[in-house]
């Protein structure tokens, strides 16, 4: 754990700070872009037949085509070739929540 003198926690805003450089400084969770799904996406009754948590293990065929999408892939390019009504646009949807989530950017 890391130490900090008790001289300086005395300034003001020196509790914020430290509570912000702990927070900063946390390891991510290392989140393929299918376990992120699984973990965070809810689908809604408006928009999906099956409403509820988002489960990879009804459609197993987009499991590798949303790994090569996750930020520590070693995949630099992937083609998707699919029918129609698969699931190719929920691939792009799950790739967009788990980049907004888990790599916040401007």
């Amino acid at each position: 754990m890391l130490k900090i003198d008790p001289a300086l926690m005395a300034y003001r805003g020196a509790e914020s700070m430290n509570r912000t450089m702990r927070r900063a400084l946390r390891p991510r969770i290392d989140y393929t872009v299918s376990s992120w799904a699984d973990a965070r996406r809810k689908l809604s009754p408006k928009h999906a037949k099956q409403s509820g948590r988002w489960k990879t293990s009804k459609t197993p065929y987009l499991r590798e085509p949303m790994d090569n999408l996750s930020a520590r892939s070693r995949v630099r390019i992937t083609t998707l070739m699919k029918g129609a009504q698969l699931g190719g646009t929920e691939i792009g949807n799950n790739w967009l929540g788990y980049r907004a989530d888990g790599q916040p950017a401007p």
